[in-house]
This record gives structure tokens, sequence and C-alpha cells, in this order.
């Protein structure tokens, strides 16, 4: 029970910071954005936080999005080994469904917060 509400409380968290922290080259229209928004929270789901000791994280995540509609990451602008490998491994040429995005880099936010 201690998991599943970790698990939605972290999620909860990660779509409130993501709200409106995605930033793009221009030209994407809001509610691709939004599309892109929830994508990328549907593939992050939740890390496992409190089993590798973080309490709370904010990551800047800057990632390129393919003519394949693909997301490959460029940086994950933290620090922490298990989010930086987690987030690349979850996002990593992952294909985004939204026909209307433009190939691009993407800036998106991130807070990240154990609730144990």
């Amino acid at each position: 029970m201690k998991t599943i509400r970790l698990l939605a409380g972290t999620l909860c968290l990660a779509l409130l910071s993501m709200s409106s922290n995605v930033y793009a080259n221009g030209g994407d229209d809001p509610e691709t954005i939004s599309n892109l928004r929830s994508n990328i929270v549907k593939l992050v789901d939740a890390p496992r936080l409190g089993e590798n000791g973080i309490n709370k994280a904010e990551v800047k995540l800057r990632f390129y999005i393919n003519k394949d509609h693909e997301i490959v990451v460029v940086d994950t602008g933290t620090q922490n080994n298990y989010l930086d490998s987690f987030l690349k491994n979850r996002l990593n040429y992952q294909r985004i469904k939204d026909k209307n995005l433009k190939s691009g880099i993407y800036n998106l936010k991130i807070t990240f917060q154990s609730e144990s």
C-alpha cells in the first residue's frame, strides 16, 4: 500500500511540475506541447526515489525530437547517477505519436519527490 501511495504521489508531482514547463524551439501549438508533456509523464512513470536515498530532486531535461518522432535525451540536468540513468533508459528512442510535433530541441523541468 505504501508503495502504491509513493508511486501515485510521485506521478502527481511530476504532472504538476510539468504543467507549464515545456519549452520548444517555437512553432508548436499549446495542444501539441500538452500532448508531449502527457507522453513524457507516461513514459517516466515513477522512479524508486526512496530506495535510492533521494527525497527530492529537480531535473532540467533537455531532449531532441527527431524526424521519426523519437525522443533523444541530450541532457538530464542532474548529477544523480540513478536519475540520469533512469530518465535516459525510460525516454531514449521512445516514439511520440503526435504527428503535429516538430523536430527540434525541447526543455522540460521535472520535480520528483519521495513520500517516505
